[in-house]
């Protein structure tokens, strides 16, 4: 959970995370988490609605976009290489809206009126 929780304690608010229901992320570690987190609500995307989530978009345009043909020498440089990558796309939030604004969905009426002055 170290994703989530720096949010956590930044928001300070009641949370909804949806899952797209990978093993790994209803593993036990984090079934304690959330037992422990009630504030923090998992709401899961329907089964093959990969287009739904918005983190596949991510994934796809980091693998294909930014990536392609890459071929590292071994984990560790993988994993450092994505993470740059991550790292990139936390300036970049046009492409991250774009991600979102891809799978159809709505960040709620706040997110249209923001939208609407920019």
């Amino acid at each position: 959970m170290q994703f989530i929780e720096p949010v956590r304690r930044q928001i300070r608010r009641p949370i909804t995370l949806l899952s797209d229901r990978i093993l790994i992320h209803r593993a036990n570690p984090v079934a304690k988490w959330l037992a422990k987190h009630l504030t923090v609500v998992v709401e899961p995307f329907p089964p093959h609605a990969l287009q739904l989530n918005p983190v596949d978009n991510v994934w796809s345009y980091i693998k294909y976009d930014r990536l392609p043909n890459y071929t590292p020498r071994d984990l560790s440089e993988l994993r450092e290489r994505i993470t740059a990558e991550l790292s990139r796309l936390q300036k970049r939030p046009d492409l991250l809206k774009a991600f979102f604004e891809h799978t159809g969905l709505s960040l709620g009426p706040n997110y249209r009126k923001q939208r609407r002055s920019h």
